[in-house]
């Protein structure tokens, strides 16, 4: 059984947070059965989200307003499995470069099908110029996300609570590498979504036949998901 972990810098630079998800992949892929694929966002053109929900009128996969780097990309997440997500830290939270990305999943997160839109995983990296100075938040945020899209957020444990922090003082790349306690969290973090990806992967290849996609969601019956669902398109669509 093979399972995709997809590593997400959120960084307009190609440095600490870069490397620090690169690294996390690395390890994330040291368990046998898992393939890893890479996005960095620098150089990336991101339009923000209006929040028109032309992509639920239209059942569309993609974004039917902008032709931008996003659209490509999107069937590239909907394949994956497991998240890594990186940012570094922006006035105690996460870049605007992520928080737009993002924000672009709304095509995927309403319109997906089938057992993947629920079964996924998903990890926060956050680096910072500080040691204190807002990680915690940035990995609350991305959490956050996770979380808002259906997704089981791990951690660390007692090695990276809430994910992984490096402190890399300013010094893009080479303070990431020097800081041994940050890139430990970061690699502890790619191996427990990579683990928790196949674990909840094949369970879930074991006992389908019997959790339907309803229930797999929350729902007592297809008619109430639906029910839930047409009601959340035809509220976001109000003028």
């Amino acid at each position: 059984m093979s399972v995709r972990i997809l590593g997400i810098s959120g960084s307009p630079r190609h440095g600490a947070t870069e490397y620090s998800v690169r690294e996390a992949l690395r390890a994330a892929g040291e368990v046998k059965g898992v393939e890893t694929a890479f996005i960095g966002l620098a150089g990336k053109r991101i339009s923000n989200c209006l929040h028109c929900d032309r992509c639920l009128e239209e059942k569309q996969g993609i974004c039917p307003v902008f032709r931008d780097d996003v659209n490509e990309l999107l069937p590239l997440i909907s394949s994956a499995h497991g998240f890594i997500i990186g940012t570094p830290v922006y006035s105690m939270n996460t870049s605007g470069l992520l928080q737009n990305f993002l924000n672009r999943f709304r095509p995927i997160g309403v319109n997906m099908q089938g057992h993947n839109k629920y079964i996924r995983v998903a990890g926060g990296i956050a680096t910072g110029g500080m040691r204190n100075g807002g990680s915690e938040m940035a990995l609350a945020a991305i959490n956050n996300f996770a979380l808002v899209s259906g997704m089981t957020v791990v951690s660390g444990g007692t090695a990276a609570y809430n994910g992984a922090s490096v402190w890399a003082r300013n010094r893009q790349e080479p303070g990431a590498r020097e800081d041994k306690a940050g890139m430990n969290s970061v690699r502890v973090v790619g191996r427990r979504v990579a683990v928790m990806t196949k674990i909840l992967v094949a369970g879930y290849n074991v006992v389908q036949s019997e959790i339907p996609e309803h229930l797999l969601a929350g729902f007592g019956s297809p008619e109430e998901m639906a029910e839930f669902y047409q009601n959340f398109v035809s509220t976001s669509t109000e003028p």
